[in-house]
């Protein structure tokens, strides 16, 4: 007799069941483990980002900010009370040196005074290529970090490399009429905002180039929508890492997916690739899991295969069916994913569900795990 478990993992609006055959350390790593490995090496060096690499970078990021905004309201780590705010940094001028060393000689300083004058304890970073090929930096801390402080670092950081001076040169014996045409053709704001910026700049000699936005929302779901969005983008798209995905998937379903496949493929190709490291992130979030427990245990046996659910998960899932709360279903012969209509806290308090518990009690841990 052979048997395994069903695992239910809870994510924040989301429910994945799939087998789980158990694991040892000891076994080494089979031919698919090794794949992905190659695979992660060689898209970190072709400017792509992995499949398991976006799903661990999601995973470290959807569990981070969940367990800091839904676990209490005000979730105070020593003195400072944290809270997830958004960071996009890029560079006012022409990118001349490679990626690598922006991210040497600028990004991860930039990071370390961020923990230094704004108390900053963790932060998830993802890169991104712009479309006129420069490369910027969408970086998730955990404390308020002061608009105009923080654009003034960064442009600290990169005139370290000339950036803010190649910008001056650019736009100092500019008109107004000139730079309003630019800002408007190439950030397509409107004339009344272009103006301002003119004005703005010009007060500053253009030595303070608007080149950061700084984002708190107020929900943990607008977050990592970004960060899924951003994550997406660098993801290997290529005809060969669709086609070791794909086998799950239905005919309908994978028509369209060859079809989106193509297009993404054929622009993302068409861009310069991002080199080095596309992604980093504090270490004491890097082992943060979604909430897991048994949904069911299955026997294999001589005489036929038979399954033992665990009543609790079961019946929840029934629930949630005849409600009407699932916004789609993916399903193959290993898993089944479970995309839902509402938060899955929501649902669990809603129900009063005595899942509840463990689910606040393991994020919490997570929570205890990254400010240890």
């Amino acid at each position: 007799m052979y048997e395994f478990e069903k695992k239910a993992q809870f994510r924040e609006s989301s429910i994945l069941i799939y087998d789980y055959h158990g694991y040892s350390s000891k076994r080494g790593k089979n031919d698919i483990s090794l794949s992905n490995l190659n695979d992660e090496e060689k898209n970190r060096k072709n400017g792509y980002m992995s499949k398991a690499t976006a799903r661990k970078v999601r995973r470290i990021g959807e569990n981070w900010l969940y367990s800091l905004t839904a676990t209490q309201k005000k979730a105070k780590c020593g003195k400072y009370v944290r809270k997830p705010v958004f960071i996009t940094t890029t560079l006012p001028s022409t990118q001349i040196h490679t990626d690598k060393t922006i991210r040497s000689k600028c990004l991860n300083d930039f990071i370390k005074e961020l923990k230094r004058k704004f108390k900053v304890r963790n932060y998830l970073q993802v890169s991104e290529m712009q479309k006129n090929g420069n490369v910027h930096f969408h970086i998730i801390v955990d404390a308020f970090c002061p608009y105009q402080e923080t654009q003034r670092l960064w442009n600290l950081m990169i005139e370290r490399l000339g950036y803010v001076s190649s910008y001056q040169e650019k736009f100092n014996n500019i008109t107004k009429r000139q730079y309003v045409k630019y800002m408007k053709d190439q950030y397509s704001i409107s004339q009344k905002k272009a103006i301002k910026a003119y004005h703005r700049q010009k007060a500053t000699n253009f030595s303070n180039p608007q080149t950061c936005r700084v984002e708190a929302p107020k929900k943990v779901k607008t977050i990592t929508g970004y960060l899924t969005k951003y994550i997406s983008k660098n993801v290997d798209s290529s005809p060969s890492a669709y086609t070791k995905q794909s086998a799950a998937l239905t005919p309908e379903i994978k028509k369209k997916a060859v079809i989106n496949c193509s297009e993404v493929f054929f622009h993302a190709h068409e861009e310069r690739k991002l080199d080095g490291r596309l992604w980093s992130c504090s270490k004491e979030i890097q082992d943060l899991r979604y909430f897991t427990d048994t949904y069911s245990e299955v026997f294999l046996t001589d005489h036929g295969d038979f399954e033992v659910h665990q009543p609790c998960i079961r019946e929840l899932v029934s629930e949630i069916f005849k409600e009407g709360l699932v916004e789609n279903l993916y399903q193959s012969e290993h898993f089944t994913f479970i995309a839902l209509k509402k938060p899955i806290r929501e649902i669990l308090a809603e129900k009063q569900h005595p899942l509840i518990i463990d689910f606040e009690q393991h994020h919490q841990k997570n929570l205890s795990l990254a400010y240890a």
